[in-house]
C-alpha cells in the first residue's frame, strides 16, 4: 500500500483472531497521510521510512493467541509516535517492534531498522508470554535502534522487554524513559547513548531454552548480553530470571571507550561472564544490597574496575576476575565461603572508607597488587584457632604483587575471636602468656610505606582476655620478609615471673659486688 494522502486514518487488522497475515505498506512510493495507523491483529512490514504518514501509530491485540506487530526494514528510519495497548507483540519470539530482515522480504538484507519517534506502552502489567516489546528481525545479523524515549502508563507495574531472533542481531535503545523494569529476554541488547535505558531501571537479564521460545540460531540455551557500547548506563540493580536454573547474563562493551555501570543498590545484583571485549566495563555499586560476581576464570576478563561504595561485594568460589576493586565508604568486600574468588588488578581500600571481610568464617581474598590509602579503610579480621593457619583458621588477603602504604594514615584492625564452631566467644589454643604472630596482608612483591602507627588495633571483641587484666598487647608489623603486614602479640609476663626475674637481677648485682670488693 503506497502513495496514499489527505487527512485520513488507515485501519490494518483481521476480523478472523485465529489467523496471521503479513501486509507490506510503502513498497512503491510516498504515504503521507495525517491521520494516524490503527493496526489490530496482524503484521504490518514497513518498506518506506514514510509509510506510515505523519500521524501516530497504534498498535492493538486483543488475545494472547495473536500476534500484533510492525517490522521496519533495514536502513529505513520510522519517525511516527507508536502506541503499544495490550497483547501487543505476542506471540512469543517476535516483538510488537522489530527492525531489520524479514522472511516475508528477501530483498532485505542484514541491517538494522530505525524507530526514532517517541514510544507509549498504555498496557499495566505484564501479560502472558510476552517475551519481547522489542527485537531484531528474523533475518541473520538484523537489528532494531529505538532512538525515542520510552514511556508506560504504569511505570511500577509494566515491564519493557527486548530480545533478539538470530546471531549476530542486538537491539539499541538511545532515548531512555520513564519504565523502572528491564528485561533483556534473550540475545543482545546495547547502549546507543548513555541512559539509552531508563536511568535508574531494574535490569532483568534472562537465560532461555531456545527450543521453547523459537529463536533460529541460539544455540540450545541463549543467555542474554548486555553491551554498554562505549557508553555508560545507571541501573537500580541487576537480577535474573529464566527457564534455567543457572539463568544469567553477560555484560560486554563493544565499544571504543571504557563504560561505566553505576548500580544504586536498591536490591541485591548478580552479574556473570564479563568478557574481554575493545574496552573496559567499570562498575559502580551504591546502595546497601549485594553485587555477587560469578562465572569462569576465562570469562571474567574485563579489565575494568569495581568501585564498591556500599553494600556487600563477593566473586565466586573459584573465579578470578581481571579488574580492580575499590572499596569506598561502607563498601565491603566479602565471600561466602572460605576460599573466596579473587581478583588479577589493584585493590584500594581506603578513600574515605572501604571494609575487607574475607569469609563467613576466617577466609582468605586475593589480589593481584594492594593500596591501603588515606583514611577510613578498615579489615575485620576473624580467628577461630590461635596457633591455625592462614586463611582456614583465621582472615588473611593475599597480595599477589606489591602493597603501597605511603598515603595511608589510619587503617583499623578489628578483631573477632571465634570458638570452634565460628561462634563470637573464646579462641581455642590462645594462652595470653605466650607470643603469636598472625599475617593479616601476605604480600609477595614489595611493601612500601609502612608505619606501625597507621594502624589502630580495636580487641574488644577478642573475648579470651579480661580488659582489665593488662596482660597482653597487640600491633601491627613486618612479618620476617619485611613484607608481609602481620599482627603481633606479646604477652606481658605475670607478676609472679616479674619477681623471679626482679629477684635474680638482684643476686646477680650482690654477687658481682662481692667480687668486686674480693679484688680490692
Amino acid at each position: 500500500i503506497s502513495e496514499v494522502g489527505g487527512a485520513r486514518t488507515l485501519t490494518f487488522g483481521l476480523a478472523n483472531a485465529t489467523q496471521n497475515a503479513t501486509m507490506i505498506l510503502g513498497g512503491n512510493g510516498m504515504n503521507s497521510y495525517t491521520g494516524g495507523t490503527i493496526i489490530e491483529n496482524t503484521n504490518v512490514q514497513v518498506n518506506a521510512s514514510n509509510a506510515f504518514g505523519t500521524g501516530p501509530v497504534n498498535l492493538n491485540g486483543y488475545t494472547s493467541a495473536r500476534t500484533t506487530f510492525i517490522s521496519v526494514g533495514s536502513g529505513l528510519i520510522l519517525s511516527n509516535a507508536i502506541n503499544l495497548s495490550s497483547f501487543a507483540g505476542l506471540g512469543g519470539s517476535r516483538g510488537a517492534i522489530e527492525g531489520g530482515s524479514v522472511a516475508q522480504v528477501t530483498e532485505l538484507g542484514a541491517g538494522a531498522g530505525t524507530v526514532a519517534g517517541p514510544i507509549n506502552i498504555t498496557a499495566t502489567g505484564n501479560q502472558v508470554n510476552n517475551w519481547a516489546h522489542f527485537s531484531g528481525g528474523i533475518g541473520v545479523g538484523s537489528a532494531l535502534h529505538v532512538d525515542g524515549a520510552v514511556t508506560v502508563a504504569s511505570p511500577a507495574n509494566t515491564q519493557v522487554q527486548a530480545r533478539t531472533q538470530t546471531a549476530g542481531g542486538y537491539v539499541q535503545f538511545n532515548g531512555g524513559g520513564n519504565y523502572t523494569q528491564f528485561d533483556v529476554a534473550l540475545g543482545t541488547v546495547r547502549l546507543g547513548a548513555n541512559n539509552g535505558l531508563a536511568s535508574g531501571t531494574e535490569l532483568i537479564t534472562r537465560r532461555l531454552a531456545d527450543a521453547a521460545n523459537g529463536v533460529a540460531g541460539g544455540g540450545g540455551t541463549s543467555r542474554g548480553v548486555f553491551d554498554m557500547n562505549g557508553y555508560n548506563q545507571t541501573v537500580s540493580m541487576v537480577t535474573r530470571s529464566g527457564t534455567l536454573t543457572t539463568a544469567n547474563f553477560s555484560l560486554v562493551n563493544s565499544g571504543a571507550n571504557a563504560s561505566t555501570l553505576t548500580i544504586l543498590g536498591t536490591g541485591p545484583s548478580n552479574i556473570q561472564n564479563i568478557p574481554l571485549s575493545s574496552d573496559d566495563v567499570n562498575i559502580i555499586k551504591n546502595g546497601t544490597a549485594s553485587l555477587f560476581l560469578s562465572g569462569t576464570t576465562a570469562g571474567l576478563t574485563g579489565l575494568g574496575t569495581y568501585q564498591i561504595n556500599g553494600g556487600e561485594f563477593n566473586i565466586a568460589t573459584g573465579s578470578t576476575a581481571a579488574g580492580s576493586v575499590d572499596l569506598r565508604g561502607t563498601g565491603t568486600w566479602t565471600s561466602p565461603a572460605t576460599a573466596a574468588g579473587g581478583i588479577s588488578g589493584l585493590l584500594t581500600v581506603g578513600n574515605g572508607g572501604g571494609i575487607l571481610s574475607p569469609g563467613a568464617s576466617p577466609g582468605a581474598l586475593s589480589a593481584g597488587s594492594g593500596e591501603l590509602s588515606t583514611t577510613g579503610g578498615r579489615l575485620d579480621w576473624e580467628i577461630n584457632n590461635a596457633s591455625g593457619t592462614a586463611g582456614l583458621n583465621y582472615d588473611v588477603i593475599n597480595i599477589a604483587g606489591g602493597l603501597d602504604l605511603t598515603g595511608l594514615t589510619s587503617f583499623e584492625v578489628r578483631m573477632f575471636g571465634l570458638d570452634a564452631l565460628n561462634v563470637n566467644g573464646v579462641v581455642p589454643n590462645f594462652v595470653n602468656t605466650q607470643d603469636y604472630q598472625w599475617t593479616l596482608f601476605a604480600v609477595a612483591g614489595t611493601t612500601t610505606g609502612f608505619d606501625p602507627n597507621d594502624f589502630v588495633i580495636d580487641s574488644t571483641q577478642f573475648t579470651n582476655l579480661n580488659p582489665t587484666d593488662g596482660l597482653r598487647t597487640f600491633a601491627v608489623g613486618l612479618g620476617t620478609n619485611g613484607n608481609d603486614v602481620v599482627l603481633n602479640y606479646a604477652a606481658i609476663p605475670e607478676p609472679s615471673s616479674i619477681l623471679l626475674i626482679v629477684t635474680g637481677l638482684g643476686v646477680s648485682v650482690i654477687t658481682r659486688r662481692r667480687r668486686k670488693s674480693n679484688l680490692s
